[in-house]
């Protein structure tokens, strides 16, 4: 939604890729208002979250995966476009991207992600959602190189059903991924739909989902989501929405002390836990804005169909 600087709604778009549109509209307003004398233009004084907690160690992580077995934690370090990898107790192993935002491939030294968040592991293959490379990643844990499997570089502005070489076509906001057999789903928050990679033929494309932004059951080509941000298996697809988080039929961890997990293992759109994962007993979570990963264990388990 856009306010003009009198209060008054002069317009408001839904879904992503109105960059163009909204740039425009606010130039046009501000113009207007300029011309009248009616636009303060006067710096607004602003605190940065950084200066009120200092330097963390990560900065809004969007995604945590737990490998008990290789006694190694996974984190999606969001604004600091990079990756961490850590034991369970959180000392520190290594971590994989200089930190300055781009899509360079190559060595963990010197590659670079912009805001990554999904996570997958095959082996020594972790796979990484990069999302505002809007591109497919995958770090080779044994050679430390890094390349891209899926994705241009630029946003993908089609929607409905598509289909293509992965290193041809464009995605929209990759968000989560899940793996089942040799298929990497991908929880693709752009154009409100699940997409599929195939890891032996690297052909990538929709799923599930028209397209439309949406909270719709039905035929898989048919139905809405709306913002996937979360997937995650139990032999089927489960998906956990940001803009409607009741949509699917989910299994929901309450945990002590803290906001439902969607998702059939895990997965949560809430505001300040933006991904989790299960390790033993305990579930892990990225308290993005708390800048942290949370340890919590879960009282019950209820499973329903949304309404």
């Amino acid at each position: 939604m856009l306010i003009d600087p009198a209060g008054y709604l002069v317009g408001q778009v839904s879904g992503e890729g109105n960059y163009e549109g909204i740039d425009r509209a606010i130039a046009q307003t501000v113009e207007e208002f300029r011309k009248r004398g009616e636009l303060n233009e006067q710096p607004l004084k602003l605190a940065l979250e950084r200066a009120k907690v200092g330097d963390l160690p990560l900065a809004f992580p969007g995604k945590v995966l737990a490998d008990a077995r290789g006694d190694r934690l996974f984190i999606a370090d969001s604004n600091h476009n990079r990756i961490v990898i850590t034991k369970l107790d959180g000392t520190l192993i290594e971590t994989i991207g200089t930190g300055a935002a781009g899509a360079q491939n190559g060595a963990f030294a010197g590659a670079t992600f912009y805001r990554p968040q999904g996570l997958a592991l095959d082996g020594d293959s972790l796979y990484i959602a990069d999302t505002e490379n809007h591109l497919i990643r995958r770090a080779d844990l044994r050679a430390r190189t890094v390349d891209t499997l899926a994705g241009t570089g630029g946003q993908s502005k089609s929607y409905g059903k598509v289909e293509g070489p992965g290193a041809a076509t464009a995605l929209n906001s990759p968000w989560d991924l899940q793996f089942v057999g040799r298929t990497l789903y991908i929880a693709m928050a752009g154009p409100h739909q699940i997409w599929q990679l195939d890891l032996d033929t690297q052909v990538v494309g929709t799923y599930a989902g028209s397209g439309r932004e949406a909270r719709l059951d039905g035929a898989r080509e048919e139905a809405g989501f709306a913002q996937p941000s979360g997937i995650t298996t139990d032999g089927k697809i489960f998906t956990s929405p940001t803009a409607n988080p009741t949509s699917f039929e989910r299994l929901i961890w309450r945990a002590a002390k803290c906001a439902p997990w969607l998702g059939a293992i895990f997965s949560t759109s809430a505001m300040r836990t933006a991904g989790a994962t299960m390790c033993g007993s305990n579930i892990l979570r990225a308290s993005s804005q708390r800048r942290k990963i949370r340890c919590s264990s879960p009282t019950r388990i209820i499973t329903r169909s949304s309404a």
